[in-house]
């Protein structure tokens, strides 16, 4: 039709030759003018060849130095004459190109209701770079089989049919001028993430994005560069910008993975519920950093206790290997849970995703610690971690970036409290009673008391305290051990038991039948903090227990003695020589246990500690609970 042309819009940046588009683009008839904007000092030879063009009247060049991509684009759209412009980056390589291209991307946007079209794009491989991009695919918004060879026709042959797309590349885009004036440009506030939030406000004013390739370019531009933090504030602008858009998202299924590009079905992030149909139930996500059983008690038991009384939809991410998945940005907006609960996540790349959630207020961020990790004793195996040589740095950041605290004991709260900018929440550890209730272990099961401990490798040092103990006691009693025992208390040790599952380990515990249970604790600032956990496991078994007088143990119905041989040897021999008495000790501990540290009595502090303030469930369960007390 009379008056249909497109202005090409060239932007070549350092070290970039703008001559091979500009001349390969010439060609095609729909072009009846391009501009160039250069945006940084050209070789002679180049500037001297543009100056040609220029004099013939097809090509101008424009000055745009020190302006970074899409203020280039603007300067340029202005100067257009044409009703459509072709944004064109200067890496962008025609030769293989078909005749036509251009007039098969102007067909599509010629149609009132598309607002851009885009080709696709092939890097030097052979293989997709760039294509209908998805929100939240990959790090910022990937394309659907990026990365593939073109003969892989995708899901339903979906790579090879023109579609909408949700973002369109802005190396290569085919809009109305009048639109994209409109739309007031590209956002020069985004330089990195222009073309998606461009993409985006066409979208939202009402314009259709067609992805066509059967038009096939190459990129010639690098590999994807680490991102900065300068790119990472930008993406999270762009996120909370546009978080509703995300939670729509439609290019892939909700069950799809958002970290591939293969449209491969997600086994990591993808919640039990869905977002778009809300069932009055609080959504909690739950990542376990830390050591496994920190993880289960902080994290995965009381998430899954709620998820089990009703209470809330929980979905829990995956550790695999040791490796702790942190949900992204997109993932996070896509699921729309109530709170995102994290434990002990202080790797880099945990607290710039932390960063990402933060700054996009992805969700209300809740942080869990059961350890004084700032205070971690050379003996502890943890000491030697990498992470452990600037910990205090890194948990303040984590911290400064949650909006909540929740810790198990009074000591960690006064300890991390300066630097949280939210509220600290005590929640101390409970045991579940699907592991830890109706258990039982048979007294007096052997020829002589059988007296013993349980726990893990770092509780060496704890130890090394009862080897007088053993010494002087192992012909009066026989001492069981499981887990961990150092070797200078191996001979004195009548059993040894190895480390079981967690899962397994509550009815192995009450499998060694003892009659006495001990704690000991070395005094530190480390131990100061612990939780009372070891006194319940043991007091859910009935087992008297003597331990170290230190912090956790107090208020338990124990007996606690000083770290002096010889306190200790009185103790356990009050206890083992009159087994009615320890009994009765036993079965105090055990009744003190069960009326106040079992886990589904507290899930109404749970659920309060891992929503925001002022969220309606925690108001229903507690008039729920208020009506059957009645």
């Amino acid at each position: 039709p009379g008056g249909v042309g497109v202005s090409v819009l060239v932007v070549a940046g350092a070290g970039e030759d703008p001559l091979p588009v500009v001349e390969g683009v010439l060609g095609e008839g729909w072009v009846r003018e391009v501009l160039v904007g250069v945006r940084d000092a050209l070789p002679p030879e180049v500037g001297g060849r543009l100056q040609e063009l220029d004099a013939a009247g097809r090509v101008r060049a424009l000055d745009l130095q020190g302006r970074h991509v899409p203020a280039a684009y603007n300067a340029l759209a202005r100067e257009a004459r044409c009703p459509y412009l072709l944004l064109l980056d200067a890496r962008v390589r025609l030769d293989d190109a078909a005749p036509g291209w251009v007039g098969r991307l102007l067909g599509h946007v010629a149609r009132p209701q598309v607002a851009a079209a885009g080709p696709r794009l092939v890097d030097r491989r052979g293989r997709l770079r760039w294509g209908a991009r998805c929100l939240g695919l990959g790090e910022e918004a990937a394309s659907l089989g990026e990365g593939r060879p073109l003969e892989e026709a995708g899901p339903l042959g979906r790579w090879w049919l023109a579609q909408e797309a949700s973002a369109l590349f802005g190396g290569c885009l085919l809009v109305a001028r009048a639109r994209f004036l409109e739309m007031g440009g590209a956002d020069e506030a985004l330089p990195s993430v222009w073309d998606v939030d461009l993409c985006l406000r066409l979208r939202a004013a009402g314009g259709r994005l067609i992805w066509e390739p059967q038009v096939t370019l190459c990129w010639q531009g690098p590999p994807p560069a680490p991102v900065s933090y300068r790119v990472a504030e930008e993406r999270a602008r762009l996120w909370t910008r546009w978080a509703g858009a995300v939670a729509r998202e439609r290019a892939v299924g909700r069950h799809l993975a958002l970290g591939r590009a293969d449209e491969a079905p997600d086994v990591e992030a993808d919640p039990p519920w869905d977002p778009a149909l809300p069932d009055g139930l609080p959504r909690l996500v739950g990542v376990s950093g830390g050591s496994p059983g920190c993880a289960q008690w902080r994290v995965v038991l009381p998430m899954r206790a709620l998820a089990r009384a009703d209470l809330a939809r929980v979905h829990l991410m995956p550790t695999a290997s040791g490796l702790v998945r942190l949900p992204s940005v997109c993932e996070v907006l896509r699921a729309a849970p109530d709170a995102l609960h994290v434990h002990h996540v202080v790797s880099d790349a945990h607290l710039e995703m932390l960063d990402g959630l933060r700054r996009a207020a992805a969700a209300f961020l809740v942080y869990g610690e059961d350890d004084l990790v700032t205070e971690v004793p050379d003996y502890n195996p943890t000491s030697r971690l990498p992470q452990q040589r600037d910990m205090p740095q890194r948990l303040r950041r984590a911290l400064a970036l949650c909006d909540r605290l929740v810790v198990s004991t009074e000591p960690l709260a006064r300890a991390y409290a300066p630097w949280v900018a939210g509220e600290v929440v005590v929640l101390p550890n409970y045991l579940p009673r699907a592991l830890w209730g109706g258990l039982r272990s048979r007294r007096r099961a052997g020829p002589r008391p059988r007296v013993g401990w349980a726990g893990a490798q770092q509780h060496g040092q704890d130890l090394e305290l009862l080897r007088e103990v053993l010494a002087a006691t192992c012909r009066e009693v026989d001492w069981v051990f499981m887990g961990m025992c150092p070797e200078s208390l191996v001979p004195y040790v009548r059993e040894l038991h190895g480390g079981v599952p967690f899962h397994d380990y509550p009815r192995a515990l009450a499998r060694l039948d003892l009659d006495l249970a001990v704690a000991p604790l070395a005094v530190n600032a480390f131990n100061e903090a612990k939780s009372n956990l070891r006194i319940l496991e043991y007091g859910a078994l009935g087992w008297p227990v003597v331990c170290t007088d230190i912090e956790p143990y107090r208020g338990a119905p124990v007996k606690r003695v000083p770290n002096d041989p010889a306190a200790w040897i009185e103790a356990i021999r009050e206890r083992v020589h009159d087994l009615d008495a320890a009994e009765r000790e036993g079965e105090r501990l055990r009744r003190w246990v069960e009326a106040g540290w079992m886990l589904e009595d507290h899930l109404e502090d749970w659920l309060r500690a891992l929503l925001p303030p002022g969220h309606p469930a925690v108001d229903r369960r507690i008039k729920a609970l208020q009506s059957e007390n009645v």
